[in-house]
């Protein structure tokens, strides 16, 4: 008996390198499986560069007040959230969010799965 698979389960990854070109479609349960693999290596290797206390440095450096809404924006960074969510839910403007991280990312203490229409922010640190 054949199961039937729809388009919307279906991931598709591509990757290019200066030799070659790969492209792999899995199903959704595959790529989370995998993903959730590789988000814990993640995990590892930024708990191996930095502590909680120079996670804290980064999110709040040059915030002052504000430092309190932005740890709690780092905090709702947990995959679940589009970056606009995590914005509304922190009471933080949406532009200086974006700023914040853009900076976090290119400091390694996040990364963010994109899309078309959308970003994810993921913390790579527990909270803080």
């Amino acid at each position: 008996m054949q199961s039937e698979i729809s388009c919307d389960n279906i991931v598709s990854i591509v990757y290019c390198s200066k030799k070659e070109a790969i492209k792999l479609t899995i199903d959704d349960k595959t790529f989370n499986k995998i993903f959730a693999k590789i988000d814990m290596v993640i995990l590892l290797l930024a708990k191996a560069s930095f502590t909680s206390k120079q996670v804290r440095e980064i999110v709040t450096k040059g915030r002052g007040r504000n430092a309190a809404a932005f740890l709690k924006a780092y905090n709702l960074c947990d995959g679940s959230r589009t970056q606009a969510k995590v914005a509304k839910e922190a009471g933080i403007d949406p532009g200086a969010l974006s700023r914040a991280l853009q900076k976090w990312e290119e400091g390694g203490i996040i990364y963010r799965i994109r899309s078309e229409s959308e970003s994810i922010p993921n913390k790579v640190f527990n909270k803080i």
